[in-house]
């Protein structure tokens, strides 16, 4: 569904949109929640929405910014996942995209797209493919600033898993997606609209989603109770612990 519209269409809307921002010298504002929102995101998704209803007007449209109910087939946005980046401009940040034909992560008609304008990024589930294992002697894993302190990460690393940090959730996934990393671990509760495209993406990539139950086979309800951890299904027993701590 979302490969009905040309890759350089989502670009072209989601630049325009910041273009716009960047003109009207608009700054961020603190929602009811703590998080941060821009006229960007605003524009984004409602620019997102005229385009992504113009291939299929009967599907849900469903975004962080903007009152709706989660159904399914749904597109899910984030017009900019990891605003503190795109307003500090380090470049962490994204748009996710999703397609759910059903809350089934593994249904073959779901499909993700994570893209950031600025920095040439560009991933989507159809071009995914799975990786191989990591051929470092330890594992390479990636959390948000906002999750832990540095003392925090020094307590959770062993000589066998090391910590990065980095902005932007769906960021992370898509940098899983391509290799960068051998897992992401989010200690917080993350809404679907933070994790829809990432967590697609991953799975093309042979990354499962897993909570201190197991693997999460459906994405069905609007905020996901964390902590959270993606990786590979034969790297979950060594990471396991860290859904424990």
């Amino acid at each position: 569904m979302l490969t009905k519209i040309d890759k350089q269409t989502y670009i072209r809307v989601a630049q325009e949109c910041i273009d716009e921002f960047v003109h009207q010298g608009s700054v961020a504002k603190r929602k009811i929640d703590g998080s941060y929102v821009t006229q960007a995101d605003i524009l984004i998704s409602e620019r997102m929405k005229e385009l992504l209803l113009s291939v299929s007007n009967d599907t849900n449209f469903f975004s962080e910014e903007e009152e709706g109910s989660l159904c399914f087939p749904s597109f899910i946005l984030d017009p900019i996942d990891g605003t503190r980046g795109f307003v500090g401009k380090t470049g962490e940040w994204v748009v996710s995209i999703a397609y759910f034909k059903s809350g089934k992560i593994d249904n073959p008609a779901n499909a993700g797209i994570l893209f950031n304008p600025s920095t040439n990024l560009w991933l989507e589930s159809c071009a995914t493919r799975v990786l191989e294992g990591s051929e470092n002697s330890f594992l390479r894993g990636v959390v948000s600033r906002s999750d832990f302190s540095e003392a925090q990460l020094k307590e959770l690393s062993r000589q066998d898993i090391k910590f990065e940090q980095k902005g932007s959730i769906a960021l992370k996934l898509g940098l899983l997606s391509r290799g960068d990393y051998d897992f992401v671990y989010s200690k917080t509760n993350k809404n679907i609209w933070d994790i829809a495209a990432g967590t697609i993406i991953c799975h093309h990539s042979g990354h499962g989603l897993y909570n201190k139950h197991g693997k999460l086979e459906k994405l069905e309800s609007e905020l996901i109770e964390g902590p959270l951890l993606w990786c590979r299904s034969y790297d979950f027993a060594h990471l396991r612990f860290l859904l424990e701590s």
